[in-house]
């Protein structure tokens, strides 16, 4: 048996999948044609299935979490008149009323609502877990799958060509022992489209959907993924393509060479380059992060094509409302500080680049300086410490926020631009935080409140910052932890590591 190293030479293939193999599959054939294990994929493929299927060895195998993150393209032929329990052909048909006719206008008028950003429910042979189990394992073994709707972009979804009437066999294996399938022909309607669409988005629901809207039923008889992110299907390898160019270019007596596209030059075909100065990149060598203004970062994004996530603050407001304040709220900074974070919305939204913007509120965590860390300081050294209660709003913890940026941007939810708010769930004063957090370290420091007008700040703090999050938990079909539940795991990681 060949050696297999543990540290194999990193970087992509973009492989053009054939039918009838699973991505587990090309992933094997690789490990053996490279002589190692350290071998992923980034996006799954049916085995019906062909096309872009990205490949990552070793150290870019970390890479492919933000490869399967990135939008996709598919060739796709949709079948009206029959439904299978795998929305595609390789499963059994579940109704075959069957398809006599399709005209362009009742064909739009299902398509239509499948466009833009929708909730879409995900197909029951997937490989989404259901308490810990393989969808696909459970409706295997027969039983009910029930999954939740999930946000999805679908960016186009055309028809190529016009309808095609056909009649094809219905026989008994595919039939199954549904009643309503009874085996001999059925008319059917053939279908190609393009689709693009963001991550997490499932090719054969919007067949299943579009045939239900229509009453008669559908599946894919044939799906082709043409793009991956940067990865198209031209340059793609067949596996047969890729065993010549191992053979080609390989050493008998040495390991097996993979014509691979090397971490750095992958990397670049994935993320946008910022352009430093000299001076810029003296100083990023030594740790410093390059300084740039939101209109700056936004027009950079801009002309790259990147994607700019910018965390913004409820300062934006004068804190005079008496109920969550949602996006749509005026803004009305009170100070210079509200006033420049607004500045730089409007520079991030007249750009052009796409964006989302994040407002939050009353943000802690157990780096840097911040609210929560005063007070575990303070009241551990005195014994009575002024709070001010009339200012009220919900304590953010970082660790929740930088959470879901990161669930953001990995699932690729990019496509969902706009402004919304982001807080921990609840509400109190600054008063009744400080007290959290005295009870959660078990601190005897008195904790008295006070009137902001006896504790002037610099920057003028809004009254009232509760935020709306409704957008963002229905958009992202979200739950926000509560902001106590959240303080007692940053008191924990405080009290684990002091030092920070």
């Amino acid at each position: 048996m060949a050696r297999r190293p543990d540290n194999p030479r990193p970087g992509l293939l973009v492989i053009d999948k054939p039918q009838g193999l699973t991505s587990h599959d090309v992933v094997s054939r690789v490990r053996r044609l490279g002589h190692t294990r350290k071998v992923g994929h980034g996006g799954t493929l049916d085995p019906m299935a062909t096309g872009v299927l990205v490949i990552g060895i070793g150290k870019a195998t970390k890479l492919l979490t933000w490869v399967s993150g990135h939008s996709k393209e598919y060739l796709a032929t949709i079948r009206f008149g029959i439904a299978t329990n795998t929305d595609d052909a390789e499963g059994i048909a579940t109704a075959a009323p069957g398809c006599v006719s399709l005209s362009e206008a009742d064909l739009e008028s299902v398509l239509a609502p499948l466009r833009g950003d929708i909730m879409q429910v995900p197909t029951t042979v997937s490989a989404i877990k259901v308490n810990g189990k393989r969808a696909y394992a459970l409706a295997r073994a027969g039983e009910d799958v029930e999954l939740a709707a999930r946000p999805v972009r679908i960016s186009r979804l055309e028809v190529l060509a016009p309808p095609r009437l056909a009649e094809v066999p219905l026989d008994e294996a595919m039939a199954g022992e549904r009643e309503a399938c009874t085996p001999g022909p059925v008319r059917v309607v053939d279908v190609d489209v393009a689709v693009e669409c963001s991550s997490g988005t499932y090719v054969r629901a919007l067949a299943r959907d579009a045939g239900a809207a229509l009453g008669v039923g559908a599946h894919l008889t044939a799906l082709r993924r043409t793009r991956v992110g940067a990865f198209p299907l031209e340059g793609a390898l067949t596996l047969e393509e890729l065993a010549e160019a191992v053979e080609a270019h390989s050493d008998p007596e040495a390991e097996p060479t993979l014509p691979l596209l090397p971490l750095g030059v992958a990397a670049l075909s994935m993320f946008p380059a910022l352009p430093l100065t000299q001076a810029e990149a003296g100083a990023f060598a030594h740790g410093q992060a390059p300084r740039r203004s939101r209109a700056q970062l936004a027009q950079w994004a801009a002309e790259a094509g990147a994607y700019l996530i910018h965390v913004s603050t409820d300062y934006v407001f004068d804190g005079t409302a008496h109920s969550p304040l949602s996006e749509e709220q005026p803004t009305a900074p009170l100070g210079v500080y509200g006033c420049t974070k607004r500045s730089g919305e409007e520079a991030i939204e007249r750009s052009g680049c796409r964006y989302t913007i994040l407002r939050t509120a009353w943000l802690y965590s157990s780096y840097g300086a911040n609210f929560v860390k005063t007070m575990c300081r303070l009241q551990s050294e005195r014994q009575e410490l002024r709070v001010v209660f009339d200012q009220v709003g919900s304590p953010t913890w970082a660790g929740d926020l930088a959470s879901f940026i990161y669930e953001f941007a990995e699932r690729g939810a990019l496509e969902k631009q706009g402004i919304y708010h982001y807080s921990n769930e609840g509400v109190c004063s600054w008063y009744d935080l400080a007290e959290a957090v005295r009870q959660l370290t078990g601190s005897s420091c008195k904790i008295l409140p006070i009137r902001s007008a006896e504790y002037p700040t610099r920057a003028q703090r809004p009254a009232y910052s509760v935020l709306d999050k409704s957008r963002l938990k229905a958009t992202f079909a979200l739950e926000l932890p509560h902001w106590q539940a959240s303080l007692a795991r940053c008191i924990a990681q405080l009290q684990s590591s002091p030092q920070k």
